[in-house]
């Protein structure tokens, strides 16, 4: 199982691969790789599953800063851990809540 979506070139190992899924995460990632003036090899293959992953290959001289560019753009698409607005705040809220009662319990203890 990946957590990552990189990795070694299967033949090539002055190569490094990342994929996406999404278009416009792929988009998003070659704008950033041409503002940078990383030179880029980009494919696109449809799985079995019938879903186009979008590959680009990197040279490893160019594998840390193109790395950066990957977590800039998971930075950019990500989505909140709790996506409803008011499970968040009430959250936020229960647990500064607890916090202030547990140091409010501590200083009336002495």
């Amino acid at each position: 199982m990946k957590f990552t979506n990189f990795y070694d070139h299967p033949t090539d190992q002055n190569y490094r691969i990342f994929h996406y899924f999404e278009p416009e995460k792929a988009d998003y990632f070659e704008e950033l790789l041409k503002k940078e003036g990383i030179k880029y090899i980009r494919e696109s293959e449809v799985n079995s599953a019938g879903n186009t992953c979008h590959l680009f290959g990197i040279r490893r001289e160019f594998y840390a800063e193109a790395r950066k560019l990957n977590y800039l753009v998971w930075a950019r698409y990500r989505r909140p851990m709790i996506d409803n607005a008011f499970l968040r705040y009430a959250l936020i809220i229960i647990v500064f809540g607890m916090v202030g009662i547990a140091i409010w319990r501590y200083i009336v203890s002495y």
